[in-house]
């Protein structure tokens, strides 16, 4: 339909439910990616993200994977309601990657 710019924006924790780790959910978004991108021309990436109603340390945890698989992954970004706040520290970290 004429997409020619899409960002996958999704937390990879939240499809580890039955088994699947969120390297391999952040490898198969990628590469679903990658297949638009080739077959179709569309532009753009993935984006990790981070959940503020999950403890702090996973939003270092996404931040690392994020990094791990750069190119395909061209953002990192904290979602979820601000009532649930991050700590500081976590976030700086987070963000160092």
């Amino acid at each position: 339909e004429r997409v020619r710019y899409l960002e996958i924006r999704f937390c990879p924790a939240l499809h580890t439910l039955e088994g699947l780790e969120a390297a391999d959910a952040v490898r198969a978004a990628a590469a679903g990616f990658a297949r638009a991108r080739r077959d179709h021309g569309v532009r753009g990436g993935v984006i990790v993200c981070a959940l503020r109603s999950y403890p702090a340390p996973h939003a270092v945890e996404m931040a690392r994977l994020a990094a791990a698989f750069k190119p395909d992954v061209v953002g990192f970004d904290v979602a979820g309601a601000e009532t649930y706040p991050l700590a500081l520290p976590a976030i700086a970290d987070a963000l160092a990657y």
